[in-house]
């Protein structure tokens, strides 16, 4: 895994975690919700991604 991949997959994992603790705070904001969601989309895809690399060195 590359340090450019580490470190994506940390800040959107920060992120993730971040806005969701915003949302569990009883925050009702829009932002936060979208911006949830696409911290998770991005975490899967790059997750996925990472994956399927490492599948196809091997």
């Amino acid at each position: 895994m590359s340090k450019i991949t580490l470190l994506l997959i940390g800040l959107l994992a920060f992120n993730t975690i971040r806005y969701s603790s915003y949302l569990m705070q009883g925050s009702d904001s829009l932002y936060y919700m979208i911006m949830l969601g696409l911290n998770i989309v991005g975490l899967i895809i790059a997750a996925g991604d990472t994956y399927l690399r490492s599948r196809r060195v091997t």
